[in-house]
């Protein structure tokens, strides 16, 4: 994980994007050509690859409410290759990404509500002057944020327009991301490499997959579905039932396990989280964060870990 740097979602929620986004990227600089690269200047966007990927698996819900299927999103990655994610911050310059995604969501559902209320009244050609009217206003707005970059990234009203009629929010994003994810902004990525679900059976087979992973030749960093109330609450919080499924109090959340030691006795494992370097994240005082990364005790992890995910190669799966 040397190159690959802890990401920030901000308000936005993309976890499952910064872990997919994190192991293409962790898989390319660890892997010779052609398999991987050390295109280190390239880092695969986390927005781009949620927003790409509900599109275009057909996912229910808006790409940035949180707790997704990980492999689809991922093996859509990998098979359309993953956007700079300096282009992306290109669109709202050193701002939050949240302020993009609130600016363009809330243009969006305005006016899919608007059609709904009116377009037994109104004619095709009227819904879409009024569809370019609020574009353009949209388009300056985005303007606004993202004031540092090059006017051709912005779409024009008309454009911006086309993009509120599309059918699903996940496609409209999509769509405003395209501009600036063609040509040498959108990277390889080598399809043989392919994302695996371990076996589940309440944390336990988890934990001992965490293990098996981390022990390979050449190890990845691992991505897990788990229960982040943990992270605040402590080791007294169990976030799974009897059975495996997450409790109804449980935020589900993906992140990476990048790491492990024996400390004071008892296995830690190292997680790489999306809520940026702020050791200061509300974390208990029973973990150790450090940058974005913290140690937690596997036990607790295992009580709160539903899935685990890995990437493999052309010669491990």
């Amino acid at each position: 994980m040397e190159h690959v740097p802890v990401t920030g979602q901000g308000h936005v929620g993309v976890c499952y994007g910064h872990a997919v986004a994190q192991m293409i990227d962790a898989f390319r600089f660890s892997h010779a050509t052609p398999v991987g690269d050390v295109n280190y200047a390239h880092l695969s966007s986390p927005m781009e690859i949620a927003a790409d990927g509900m599109f275009r698996t057909g996912a229910d819900g808006d790409f940035d409410d949180g707790s997704r299927e990980l492999c689809p999103i991922a093996e859509t990655a990998i098979r359309r290759g993953t956007c700079s994610d300096r282009r992306i911050h290109d669109l709202y310059s050193n701002r939050e990404a949240s302020e993009l995604n609130t600016a363009f969501s809330d243009a969006y559902y305005d006016f899919q509500r608007y059609v709904e209320a009116r377009h037994s009244v109104m004619g095709l050609e009227q819904l879409q002057a009024e569809a370019e009217r609020r574009g353009e206003r949209l388009r300056c707005e985005l303007s606004g944020l993202s004031a540092n970059m090059a006017a051709m990234l912005v779409p024009t009203g008309r454009a911006m327009g086309v993009l509120l009629q599309e059918p699903s929010y996940n496609q409209a994003m999509t769509g405003l991301l395209s501009r600036v994810c063609s040509g040498r902004a959108r990277h390889h990525v080598d399809n043989r490499i392919h994302c695996a679900e371990g076996p589940r059976n309440n944390g336990q087979a988890e934990m001992a997959e965490v293990h098996r992973l981390l022990s390979q030749p050449n190890p990845q960093p691992v991505a897990l579905k788990i229960c982040q109330n943990f992270l605040s609450e402590g080791s007294s919080y169990v976030g799974l039932t009897a059975t495996g499924a997450f409790t109804p109090s449980c935020d589900k959340h993906y992140l990476l396990v990048i790491g492990r030691r024996m400390h004071n006795g008892k296995c830690q494992l190292l997680l790489r989280n999306s809520h940026g370097d702020d050791d200061d994240d509300n974390y208990s005082k029973e973990w150790e964060p450090h940058h974005g990364n913290i140690w937690v005790d596997e036990s607790a992890l295992g009580h709160n870990t539903q899935r685990v995910f890995t990437l493999t190669g052309p010669a491990e799966h």
